[in-house]
């Protein structure tokens, strides 16, 4: 599935600082230092960083050219997120399709793991980082399952569905305009018209 460069990055951050995976949970502010590493030569950048590399991995183009390269295009089926977004069902029945599929009723097709917030942070890196110290004492009084279910429940009480607040417009431009040259060249390879996302 192919994104939005733009959205992507945005959408993962969001989901790495609800996992607890990033510690900057200023979208603004790690885009900033993600520019700084790379104008950084490349010795440098070395630990600067210790999360992903997400505007690295927004850039579909060489990724997708390596999967064009290494199989037959009709071995590959490429769906595109907006139009997912616009029509679920007809992106349905065209991966029955594509897996040779017998044309079945699509289900009931509804939006899951939508965009969400953290109420408390700290609890949030409690619950994924699980330190030692706290952790060490349920481990001795309560079985696995119990744990497990004792994590999720305070997981969803401590993350709420609410939509993602728009992208200040200077960002997304900014952020545009690195992938423009990859979504231009991407668009070639797939032939397919991404303008919608410059």
């Amino acid at each position: 599935m192919l994104r939005n460069p733009v959205d992507m990055v945005y959408s993962l951050h969001n989901q790495f600082v609800i996992s607890s995976i990033e510690p900057i949970a200023d979208f603004e502010e790690m885009v900033s230092l993600e520019f700084a590493a790379a104008r950084m030569p490349r010795h440098e950048r070395d630990g600067f960083r210790r999360i992903l590399p997400y505007l690295e991995i927004a850039k579909y183009f060489e990724q997708v050219s390596r999967y064009l390269r290494l199989f037959p295009s009709s071995k590959i089926h490429f769906i595109y997120f907006e139009e997912l977004q616009d029509n679920a069902i007809r992106i349905y029945k065209g991966c029955q399709r594509f897996l040779d599929l017998p044309l079945e009723p699509a289900p009931l097709l509804r939006p899951v793991n939508q965009a969400k917030t953290v109420r408390w942070r700290p609890l949030q890196r409690i619950i994924y980082a699980r330190p030692r110290l706290l952790i060490a004492p349920f481990r001795s009084l309560f079985p696995d399952w119990f744990r497990h279910r004792l994590r999720i429940a305070l997981e969803s009480l401590n993350i709420r569905s609410s939509p993602r607040p728009q992208l200040d417009e200077p960002i997304r431009r900014q952020l545009t305009d690195y992938f423009r040259d990859d979504i231009v060249s991407l668009g070639s390879v797939l032939n397919k018209d991404l303008s919608s996302w410059l």
